[in-house]
């Protein structure tokens, strides 16, 4: 037997060796596919999971080919951690677009069966305080522009005063430099 023929025979043992499932946090019986790598440990010890524990179901990946569903899941299981993150970084003067992103994405987590409650009442406020930023913005904007608008009345109606009162004055002066009161 070559080298190669040697590799590929203990390629082949490994892959048919059952996998040892890995079970940190979550039930493993419940899940649409069996825990065969290792970095389960390393994400379920992640500070996210740490201050939120999670037991996600994961069955919408009962609808992707089985080969793939483990890979799905540790995916899905970083964004829960980065989504976390991202939430709690969010601000009421940020752009109204990644308050509305996290939460589109933490539907989409809850769909997994992740608990995602309390990032989405912090999200939710933060929209509805920007809501209420915007619609007070509007408000100001509506209220600086009539202030405007009485500011160029204002001079309109002075400016037209000035005429008069020149005019009048004008009118009243006779040649000899004496007003004459008559109109």
């Amino acid at each position: 037997m070559d080298v190669a023929e040697m590799r590929m025979l203990r390629w082949t043992c490994a892959s048919e060796r059952q996998p040892e499932a890995v079970t940190c946090g979550m039930n493993a019986e419940n899940l649409p596919f069996v825990k065969r790598t290792p970095l389960w440990h390393t994400i379920e010890s992640m500070e996210a999971f740490q201050k939120i524990p999670q037991n996600p179901h994961f069955h919408p990946l009962l609808g992707v080919k089985e080969s793939a569903r483990e890979g799905m899941a540790i995916g899905t299981m970083v964004t829960f951690s980065s989504v976390m993150g991202r939430t709690y970084c969010l601000r009421v003067d940020g752009p109204r677009s990644d308050i509305e992103d996290c939460l589109e994405t933490l539907v989409e987590l809850e769909n997994n069966g992740f608990d995602v409650e309390m990032m989405r009442d912090r999200v939710t406020r933060l929209l509805l305080l920007k809501d209420k930023q915007e619609e007070l913005a509007d408000r100001a904007k509506g209220v600086v522009e009539k202030i405007e608008e009485q500011k160029i009345q204002k001079k309109t109606i002075d400016e037209i005063d000035d005429q008069a009162v020149g005019g009048r004055t004008e009118e009243g002066v006779t040649e000899e430099g004496k007003m004459d009161f008559r109109e």
